[in-house]
């Protein structure tokens, strides 16, 4: 399916290299590539190597990045598998203005009590797990989306607007099912490329 499974492997250690690296996450250069040089012993060709091979080291691989993404369109999926039947047996599903009709005098069934919590463990886990992973460059973006998710669902629960809330996640789960497929792991490239190789399409 054209999936890599290496990765770079990281430089020799080396102190004040790592120091350095761990500052700007980049290589640097002019007065301070030739001050590196001369601390580290090492010629500033081999400095910039180093940095080179270190920011190497911390990309993932194709196959890492396919795992992830086929982990996270399992979720979606499932997760929006999961919410379309919780939801599908609700009154609001079909009419929008149940949603308000009541207002805020509505009773969570368990199925939506577990759609919300299933939902907000997974959101604080991705949360939570990119202070472990490797270091994205879109971490901030999605740190951003992460809490602003968390809140989102929060509020809806406290302010008891499960109805409109629910219609909301099963819209933004199913979004997430090709965003994951299309953007983050170009799975329809190795697919194509599975099926030219195979001659499954001709």
């Amino acid at each position: 399916m054209g999936i890599s499974e290496r990765r770079t492997h990281p430089p020799v250690s080396n102190r004040a290299l790592e120091k350095e690296y761990r500052k700007k996450k980049k290589a640097p250069d002019g007065e301070q590539l030739k001050g590196l040089s001369k601390r580290t012993d090492l010629t500033t060709r081999q400095v910039e190597s180093w940095f080179r091979q270190r920011k190497a080291s911390e990309t993932l691989s194709q196959l890492q990045k396919f795992s992830e993404t086929g982990w996270r369109f399992f979720y979606y999926t499932a997760i929006f598998i999961y919410g379309l039947w919780a939801v599908s047996s609700k009154s609001w599903f079909y009419d929008t203005k149940e949603c308000w009709r009541g207002y805020p005098l509505h009773a969570v069934d368990r199925d939506m009590w577990w759609y919300y919590m299933l939902e907000l463990s997974f959101y604080w886990s991705l949360l939570i797990s990119q202070f472990f992973d490797v270091r994205r460059k879109d971490f901030w973006q999605m740190f951003t989306h992460h809490v602003t998710t968390i809140l989102l669902l929060t509020l809806s629960w406290m302010d008891n607007l499960v109805r409109m809330g629910s219609l909301v996640l099963i819209i933004h789960d199913v979004a997430d099912v090709f965003l994951e497929v299309y953007f983050h792991a170009n799975l329809f490239h190795f697919l194509s490329d599975f099926f030219e190789k195979y001659h499954v399409i001709d």
